[in-house]
């Protein structure tokens, strides 16, 4: 099963005024790919099923984007596949999910550029009075760090590394970490419905984790 988007022609441009840039483009699209079919003339997608996720024709996806996908599926039941409709009900609240989670595994992950073992220079040396790293001009394990971290990562990398700090922290880890990992085993769940290989849950789902999990999705 593979996952695409738009049935058919069912993503082509919304607007009147770009119908015959539509067409132009689309067939463009559909050039190239007879083009790539052309030079390798055994293949074909007899047997394959095509997913299309009802819940990514969003307002936001571009008219290139969906002249592209239109022509990708035309040029796949061409080729034998079956297009077919799937849902992945919990799309909308992947997102934020992924905002809340990537930040806070940045924050994790590059805590170890400490300017001792990772990082510009290295303090070496004995041990300053509270325990820290002291280097033979006095620079602290913290000082160490500060540099480290200032020199090597972008404003990027910093905003997540502040953002992950927060969501890490003690007192709002369940209201913000916690949560978005739940909604993305719900997301997860999803694609491996679509895919088939979802597990069964223990009770037959359908009860209670499941209803406190749409909750958490705010679905």
């Amino acid at each position: 099963l593979g996952v695409g988007v738009g049935v058919g022609g069912g993503f082509a441009a919304r607007s009147r005024s770009s119908a015959t840039a539509a067409s132009r483009d689309t067939r463009a699209y559909e050039g190239a790919g007879n083009d790539y079919v052309k030079s390798r003339p055994s293949f074909h997608m007899r047997g394959w099923r095509v997913g299309v996720p009802a819940e990514y024709d969003a307002c936001e996806v571009s008219d290139e984007v969906r002249r592209a996908w239109s022509a990708t599926l035309r040029a796949c039941e061409d080729l034998g596949a079956i297009v077919c409709a799937v849902s992945l009900p919990h799309t909308r609240a992947a997102l934020a999910a992924y905002y809340t989670i990537a930040p806070a595994e940045a924050s994790s992950n590059l805590a170890r550029y400490d300017g001792v073992r990772f990082g510009f220079g290295g303090s070496r040396g004995g041990l300053s009075d509270d325990g820290g790293i002291l280097s033979d001009d006095g620079i602290t394990s913290a000082d160490a760090a500060s540099d480290a971290r200032g020199k090597g990562f972008g404003a990027e990398v910093k905003r997540r590394v502040m953002v992950g700090t927060y969501a890490l922290g003690t007192e709002i880890t369940s209201a913000y970490f916690e949560r978005a990992m739940r909604v993305r085993a719900l997301v997860a769940d999803d694609f491996a419905e679509a895919f088939g290989t979802k597990p069964r849950r223990g009770g037959g789902g359908g009860g209670k984790d499941d209803d406190d999990d749409d909750a958490v999705a705010g679905t």
